[in-house]
């Protein structure tokens, strides 16, 4: 019988955790504001094969739940990590194979999104305010933390200035304020939305042109009976 291969991605963020199984991972396919839950194909308690370049494990995936998050997760213990050269934290693209079974990692280190440019004149010039939480920090994947450097890039235009995070509650999590000064510096315009990549290899927001904001709905999310609840979110 011939075998239909079908190949099935989705970006996860790793969280690694303070454990020696070397046997099972943690995958958290279904956050309700992740891009998409593809990878909720995979059978809670499937033995799969995990790939990334010459390194290979079989191991069992338990799905877990996690609904209130903003990308999905992958979890697994600090020696595995070791050996498939994981970062905690980082973005990963996880890619599999219906057929062989095989669940192969490659590092996604850029991430698409949009937000609104919001003019703060009360602000210092060499700072910029990023909602966190289930917000902007989480969707872009900017893992960097308040006072850490953030360079934002418009073209030719740049710019180098210091980050503060603020606020997990909903209703502030798509903040992006800037100084009127570095908006013009910029070249941006205030109160516009705009496409925008994050790469986490370099700390560089970049800047795409102005574009219509869609308004993001929250998808319904039904739980698998018997899930655990996510271990690092």
């Amino acid at each position: 019988m011939v075998q239909i291969k079908s190949l099935i991605s989705s970006g996860v963020d790793v969280g690694v955790f303070n454990a020696q199984n070397v046997k099972e991972v943690d995958l958290y396919s279904e956050c309700g504001g992740a891009p998409d839950n593809n990878l909720g194909i995979i059978p809670d308690g499937s033995m799969v094969t995990l790939r990334r370049g010459r390194a290979a494990r079989r191991v069992k995936v338990n799905q877990d739940a996690a609904s209130e998050c903003i990308y999905n997760m992958f979890g697994l213990s600090k020696p595995l990590a070791r050996i498939f050269r994981l970062q905690n934290k980082a973005r990963y693209t996880l890619t599999y194979n219906t057929a062989t079974k095989t669940l192969t990692i490659r590092r996604k280190p850029v991430t698409f999104y949009t937000l609104k440019v919001t003019s703060d004149p009360k602000l210092s010039r060499n700072r910029v305010v990023i909602g966190n939480g289930l917000g902007l920090s989480g969707a872009l994947g900017i893992t960097l933390a308040s006072g850490d450097l953030l360079a934002l890039s418009n073209g030719l235009r740049k710019a180098r200035l210091r980050l503060r995070k603020i606020s997990r509650d909903f209703e502030l999590t798509g903040v992006f304020r800037l100084n009127p000064a570095i908006i013009q510096q910029l070249n941006l315009v205030a109160g516009k939305t705009y496409s925008v990549s994050y790469n986490q290899l370099t700390g560089t927001l970049s800047f795409h042109g102005i574009t219509i904001p869609k308004a993001r709905k929250r998808k319904l999310v039904i739980r698998r009976a018997g899930k655990r609840s996510c271990r690092f979110c």
